[in-house]
């Protein structure tokens, strides 16, 4: 499909809309670089594993569809006790299969099917196969003369080891930002396999590898093998504002002078918020008040159900609407406190530097976090919050209701959370070491090594 392309003069972006299908180029790629060598490994595992795997759900839903209209014809000629008992079942499926994901006590033992999650190792790998066709022929495509192959996580890292083919001299700089194989709690763990053997290939062979914390850099060279993996966490451009700009607004109303919590983001199994749902209800909700929001999803439903059930929808905790991606941190700057739930269960979370990280840091709000590695650390570098134990509900509740009953702590926490946004963590510090890679690049071509 032919490109959108916007061209600033320093930088051009391109986008691609995603073919139905890959290219006929792509495959004759792939087999060229397995002539050559182990290069389309990974891509041929991706082939053989993904095409039998979409052409079997193919097959599932046809059976299934061929299988419901054979039942009908036959249950037409039952008895009329018979139909009306069917009838009835089929209308208790239906509502057992639209109630979406259980929030609440228990519910972390329920997980997807395993042929949703078949399907799930389906779509991942046909999203890799899919992505690399995209990434590669935009690249075989330019005119350019490319010397570096930035490949943004690992779904893009096959698309970049193949255009190296095609740019002799260039260097592959791959950034993973999260534990992607580990990226989804519900994937079978062949799913888990496969994606931690294309990681350990493609990062043993990238000429520079970047993650986005210290803890992930090391469990990554400690599982794959590798060394000298470079640390550029995910944090946003410092802009010097008014600090606390945000004009009274809903949250502001709703809170009705409470200190205001706020979790910001997408929601998803795992990521703690279950458990500060839960702890809530013990909290002082005269002085505090919880804000959950983000896009509209099963999982932001069941959360909200589950509020309604412990009686605290409406009166201590609301689900907002998300704002654009543009106002993130402006959005936050009408809250007090902001939370980071994540679980340490899955490893993604473990070891992961959330977005959300530096926009409440750069809103100047006061940090209130699970203890996983790396957000622990910052929370205790910049003096900017407090740290809960998930498994321990006492933890959270009290660490809620200390925020909540002192306002000047909290004011100076928020104050030491705006100065280390402003003077650390942000962009134009912490991506020192990926400006290092560049200069050594630029210099190696210069002086011809």
């Amino acid at each position: 499909s032919a490109p959108d392309v916007e061209d600033t003069g320093t930088y051009r972006i391109l986008r691609y809309v995603r073919p139905r299908f890959v290219s006929r180029r792509l495959l004759a790629e792939f087999a060229a670089a397995a002539a050559q060598g182990l290069a389309a490994c990974p891509a041929l595992l991706v082939l053989v594993l993904a095409l039998p795997l979409l052409l079997a759900a193919a097959l599932c839903e046809t059976a299934i569809r061929l299988l419901g209209l054979l039942g009908r014809r036959v249950l037409s000629c039952m008895p009329w006790h018979s139909m009306r008992a069917w009838r009835l079942l089929r209308q208790a499926s239906a509502s057992f299969r639209s109630r979406g994901p259980a929030v609440g006590p228990g519910a972390a033992a329920a997980r997807p099917g395993w042929t949703q999650r078949w399907r799930m190792l389906a779509a991942a790998m046909r999203h890799v196969l899919v992505t690399t066709d995209v990434f590669w022929r935009a690249g075989v495509g330019d005119s350019l003369d490319t010397a570096v192959i930035y490949c943004n996580d690992l779904d893009t890292a096959l698309a970049g080891l193949l255009l190296r083919r095609a740019f002799p001299g260039s260097v592959i700089i791959y950034d993973s930002h999260e534990y992607w194989p580990y990226g989804n709690v519900e994937a079978l763990r062949l799913q888990v396999r496969i994606f931690r053997a294309f990681d350990r290939f493609f990062m043993r062979r990238a000429d520079h590898v970047l993650t986005v914390s210290d803890p992930l850099a090391r469990e990554m060279e400690r599982a794959y093998g590798v060394s000298s993996i470079h640390v550029v966490p995910n944090a946003e451009p410092w802009i010097e504002r008014p600090w606390r700009e945000a004009q009274p607004g809903e949250i502001d109303r709703l809170a009705a002078g409470r200190v205001r919590f706020l979790f910001q983001g997408n929601f998803a199994p795992q990521r703690g918020l279950e458990e500060i749902l839960e702890a809530w209800a013990a909290v002082d909700q005269g002085k505090a008040a919880l804000f959950l929001r983000g896009p509209r999803s099963p999982w932001r439903d069941a959360l909200q159900r589950r509020a309604e059930a412990l009686g605290l929808l409406g009166r201590s905790v609301f689900v907002l609407p998300p704002v654009s991606v543009d106002d993130l941190v402006h959005g936050a700057g009408e809250a007090d406190v902001g939370i980071i739930p994540y679980r340490g269960d899955l490893p993604a979370y473990r070891f992961a530097c959330p977005n959300k990280l530096s926009q409440y840091l750069h809103a100047g709000l006061a940090i209130l976090g699970n203890n996983i590695p790396y957000v622990a650390q910052q929370i205790a570098a910049g003096r900017c919050g407090l740290v809960y134990d998930v498994a321990d509900p006492a933890s959270i509740v009290d660490a809620v209701d200390s925020l909540a009953r002192d306002r000047d702590v909290l004011r100076q926490y928020q104050r030491n959370a705006l100065g280390y946004g402003r003077t650390v963590f942000n962009w134009q510090v912490q991506s020192a070491p990926l400006r290092a890679i560049l200069e050594e690049i630029s210099l190696g071509r210069e002086t011809g090594r």
